[in-house]
């Protein structure tokens, strides 16, 4: 499993940087039609489509200690966990918009933000336990048309993407 970004600059230089170890489960959920709700006096409930809400991937793992470095679960170099636990933060708090894969899964190169991260320390060996949700990055045009003065609309429109 790893994620397009570095620790090395991580907010502004992308490049890989790999989760140490491999969560035992992982939940894939959102991406599920909404509905819109209108009740008519006479006639009751009626349900209408209206979007789909946010695709959302989370898991919870470890950071393992320095007493456990050389673990034979761990898929990347052993990295401190204050360090992983620092630069998930970082992400969080800076709305950091990244690029997650995870290998032998359909989730690749999935354009998100960290929604939720928490994290405990735990035992004696250093470890960090850690839980993470990731919401989809969904773009946003906006198209303005201008009017002239004669309260006619310009042909000319222009589009901001938020």
């Amino acid at each position: 499993m790893h994620e397009n970004h570095s620790k090395k600059n991580s907010i502004t230089r992308p490049i890989d940087w790999n989760f140490p170890g491999c969560p035992r489960r992982l939940k894939d959920n959102g991406g599920n039609v909404m509905f819109a709700s209108y009740n008519l006096l006479d006639r009751g409930e009626f349900v209408r489509p209206s979007g789909n809400d946010l695709r959302k991937i989370s898991w919870d793992g470890r950071f393992p200690g320095e007493a456990r470095k050389e673990e034979p679960y761990l898929v990347s170099d052993w990295e401190a966990p204050e360090d992983c636990d620092d630069l998930l933060r970082q992400w969080a708090s800076k709305r950091k918009k990244v690029k997650l894969t995870i290998e032998n899964t359909n989730i690749n190169k999935f354009t998100c933000y960290i929604n939720n991260y928490s994290s405990t320390y735990t035992g004696g060996f250093g470890d960090i336990e850690y839980s993470i949700e990731w919401i989809a990055y969904k773009s946003l045009s906006v198209n303005v048309t201008k009017k002239i003065e004669n309260g006619q609309e310009a042909d000319k429109t222009s589009e901001e993407r938020l």
